[in-house]
């Protein structure tokens, strides 16, 4: 059964001082976990796991301009910050990557 479970941010109303700088993050906050979904989906067709005991990452490093060697830790860092964002995974990924990439 669907529960009507919106809540509405009221820009209008008075004293409402923060309530824009909300509606921002909102919308942010769905870019990035829209385009994590584009990056993972786009990273899961750039690599090599015929072989599981040898994985071969460098097409996806290449692509993403990722130093030779860290294309895996990257692309579990999108991967987990995307299961968390879908309430998958509770991981630190989100918070490592913007930390150490860039």
């Amino acid at each position: 059964m669907a529960v009507r479970d919106w809540i509405k941010i009221d820009d209008k109303a008075a004293g409402a001082n923060e309530a824009a700088e909300l509606k921002q993050l909102v919308r942010d906050m769905r870019s990035v976990y829209e385009r994590l979904g584009r990056v993972k989906a786009k990273m899961d067709h750039n690599f090599d796991d015929s072989n599981p005991a040898n994985i071969l990452w460098g097409d996806l490093e290449t692509l993403w301009g990722l130093p030779a060697g860290k294309g895996d830790e990257v692309y579990n860092f999108v991967n987990g910050s995307l299961g968390s964002t879908q309430g998958t995974f509770q991981v630190a990924d989100f918070k490592n990557m913007t930390d150490r990439v860039g």
